[in-house]
């Protein structure tokens, strides 16, 4: 599976300036991403290979998440009145965040700053696995 270079079979060595320049330019294809791991397996067109990319995430649990979701949607100009959010839970590294009451905000503007907050949320958390009594 692994090669001479340390590499995953399929892929090549590159430099750190080679390796920024893959993201500068749009050639990445995500291929497959392995659940809870935070690993992406990428197809890269330059390169020519497959790239095995880590994704550092820090675990969170589901209300402390909707506790800060809520505070950062109602920083939003229009989006004061936002009453709460719901966190759902899709795979252990993939969540969604919906507005469950939107008070007197404009349902638009609020699902549009809830949308900009959860691709920031998904960057740097997972939830913590739920706990069974």
């Amino acid at each position: 599976m692994v090669n001479g270079n340390g590499c995953f079979a399929g892929c090549q060595m590159i430099t750190a300036g080679e390796w920024l320049g893959l993201f500068a330019t749009r050639t990445t294809v995500p291929l497959a991403q392995i659940s809870g791991y935070g690993i992406v397996i990428a197809y890269n067109a330059i390169a020519g290979g497959v790239m095995v990319l880590m994704r550092y995430t820090t675990a969170i649990e589901r209300d402390e998440l909707a506790y800060v979701c809520l505070e950062e949607v109602r920083l939003w100009p229009g989006c004061e009145s936002v009453v709460s959010v719901g966190v759902l839970g899709v795979s252990p590294d993939r969540f969604n965040l919906r507005i469950v009451d939107y008070g007197k905000a404009p349902p638009k503007l609020a699902d549009r700053a809830l949308r900009a907050i959860e691709r920031e949320k998904l960057r740097s958390y997972h939830l913590k696995p739920a706990e069974r009594a």
